[in-house]
């Protein structure tokens, strides 16, 4: 039996966590510098020497209020843990009120997710790492952040190049005031994109709009529509989780 036959699809690991560690600094918009933390989540006695990792990046429209404990953060680590996965849970700069400059507090968070990537990818052997099998996700302004960070057009990511073999956008897929391209990265990794048609605060069609840009572009993805789920359904969740687990593993090496 294979290493890939026998994980990933079903919980067979107790999960254990190591909370706030510090992984950079970064100055926020008013001047203070702030230190920035992660969890990470850990299958425990795993004999896998080196495992894929999730990066799961929290939402809360860039204002305090949220932060890399989110109610859904740790159910989504938790859950891919226990499957055999390191789970990285970080925090980024957000703003009491981003709406005056929307564009620099998503370049703020894009910066602090791009920092701890480069984290993971340093510290991977600290943790049992595979730095050539990573997943960036996120929702709602995790969403937005993971998706800039992929597509941005000074630095965008490469699968084979930057070890990322998927991204699971949940619920975040941006609008024009929050998106820093203009044009998808063709080079982008396979993309999960989880959509209610009912969510009020990010429209279905930003998902809907994004999967077409992907095809064009030749970026394989799937859209997972949600009929009349609101923004954040976790009354989705075996659902959600269903659909990530078979799409990481159909994409896994």
């Amino acid at each position: 039996m294979t290493e890939k036959s026998s994980r990933y699809l079903t919980p067979a690991w107790n999960v254990r966590v190591v909370e706030d560690v510090v992984f950079g600094q970064a100055r926020t918009v008013d001047g203070q510098i702030e230190t920035l933390r992660l969890d990470v989540y850990l299958p425990e006695d795993d004999p896998q020497p080196l495992r894929p990792a999730i990066l799961w990046f929290h939402g809360g429209g860039f204002r305090p209020g949220n932060d890399k404990r989110q109610v859904y953060i740790p159910q989504f680590a938790n859950a891919f843990a226990s499957r055999g996965y390191v789970g990285i849970a970080p925090d980024y700069r957000v703003r009491a009120d981003p709406e005056p400059d929307m564009a620099g507090a998503v370049r703020d968070a894009v910066a602090d997710a791009r920092m701890a990537f480069n984290w993971v990818r340093a510290h991977s052997h600290d943790y049992g790492i595979d730095p050539n099998r990573l997943v960036l996700a996120g929702g709602s302004a995790g969403g937005m952040t993971v998706l800039n960070l992929c597509h941005e057009a000074s630095q965008p990511l490469d699968r084979r190049r930057d070890g990322v073999f998927a991204i699971l956008d949940m619920w975040g897929s941006p609008d024009r005031p929050y998106r820093l391209f203009d044009r998808v990265n063709p080079n982008s990794p396979p993309t999960l994109l989880i959509h209610g048609t009912a969510d009020a605060l990010v429209p279905y069609q930003c998902s809907y709009d994004l999967s077409a840009e992907l095809t064009q572009a030749g970026v394989d993805n799937v859209l997972l529509t949600l009929p009349d789920a609101p923004h954040t359904p976790l009354m989705h969740m075996e659902r959600i989780v269903a659909t990530m687990e078979r799409f990481l593993y159909d994409r896994i090496d």
